[in-house]
């Protein structure tokens, strides 16, 4: 098939359909002749390219998707480019390494959706939707599956009360901002009537990938239900845009401190220089570099891992060259309670 006719194959329109106007949120499933928004995207954009073979088979075991905020910062289509690696589909997802579920969440989920590996706090996924379909996300199990519906939300409420020893509930997914204001209102809310729960922290990647559904309204929504921290993940420093810092202040005018938990990503940021670069970015936008995460072994996403000791090389370096503060590099162990510093792995 020539370049126009693939390009054509793809059809569809970058970002797909919003579920309300005052969240840009874009449809979390791609079913089959739909098309693929991202090509779709990015063949108007550049007119040379066109998805080859290795995109189109993964794209239909991992259907491809992106808000056009993000898509605008690719700069070339090509694997170098780190955003587009992160977006891209690529013939490496289907090599068989990895796990569906790396760090067995299963095993810590006492209610469907909902998973507790610490004593102190719960973490809940109302939506699988996102702004972007990170292809290195460690849930790729879980793409395409429908949003958590009422009575579920209510069994993480009966859980709560019942587990008064939660104070702090985290809500991730997917991206829980992609959800529409009333319903996240709804669900803070319901979390909230569980009175042990003293505060709400949100993991989103909205505020680098989808950077204008951070609004006031948003952000007051947020800190008038006890959300006191949003966690986002910026991976290189072209993600740290204007528009990034914008939302960023938003969400601190309002009360909300904003912190960053990276990936380190093959091919994407393992040089020093970029991570160094990435620490420094955040921190000028009034970001607090929280976690560098080891990848994990997801299935689908092993071309992006490296070792420990590669990672903790590359980590010690870009360390000294941006200076305090920095994040803490930490790998989730299979099974286990929580995350574990490198350091106390690799001088174990």
């Amino acid at each position: 098939m020539s370049e126009a006719g693939k390009c054509a194959a793809a059809g569809g329109a970058p970002g797909g359909r919003a579920r309300a106007a005052t969240a840009p949120a874009y449809e979390n499933s791609a079913p089959a002749g739909r098309g693929d928004a991202v090509a779709a995207y990015l063949c108007r954009r550049f007119p040379g390219f066109a998805p080859d073979a290795g995109w189109v088979e993964a794209a239909g075991v991992y259907p491809p998707n992106a808000a056009p905020e993000y898509l605008s910062l690719i700069r070339s289509p090509a694997d170098h480019d780190p955003v587009f690696r992160q977006v891209a589909p690529s013939a490496a997802e289907l090599d068989n390494g990895g796990g569906d579920d790396p760090v067995r969440e299963s095993d810590w989920s006492p209610v469907p959706g909902l998973i507790r590996r610490y004593p102190d706090r719960a973490l809940v996924m109302p939506t699988s939707g996102c702004f972007m379909r990170c292809r290195h996300c460690m849930r790729k199990r879980s793409w395409g599956a429908p949003d958590a519906a009422t009575e579920t939300m209510e069994a993480w409420r009966d859980w709560l009360r019942s587990n008064p020893g939660i104070t702090e509930v985290i809500i991730s997914g997917g991206d829980p901002l992609t959800l529409a204001d009333d319903r996240l209102a709804r669900l803070l809310d319901l979390l909230l009537t569980a009175k042990s729960v003293k505060e709400l922290r949100v993991h989103s990647r909205a505020v680098v990938a989808a950077p204008s559904r951070i609004t006031p309204r948003l952000a007051a929504l947020l800190a008038g239900r006890k959300v006191r921290r949003l966690v986002t993940q910026a991976n290189h420093p072209v993600e740290v845009t204007a528009a990034a810092g914008a939302a960023a202040h938003t969400l601190t005018r309002a009360g909300i401190a904003v912190e960053n938990q990276a990936v380190l990503l093959r091919g994407v940021n393992d040089r020093p220089e970029t991570l160094a670069q990435l620490f420094r970015s955040v921190r000028a936008i009034g970001v607090r570099p929280y976690y560098l995460h080891h990848p994990d072994r997801v299935r689908g996403a092993m071309h992006f891992t490296l070792g420990l000791e590669e990672g903790w090389s590359i980590y010690q370096k870009a360390r000294r060259l941006a200076g305090d503060p920095v994040p803490a590099y930490v790998v989730d162990r299979p099974g286990s309670e929580g995350k574990v510093r490198v350091e106390e792995l690799i001088w174990a």
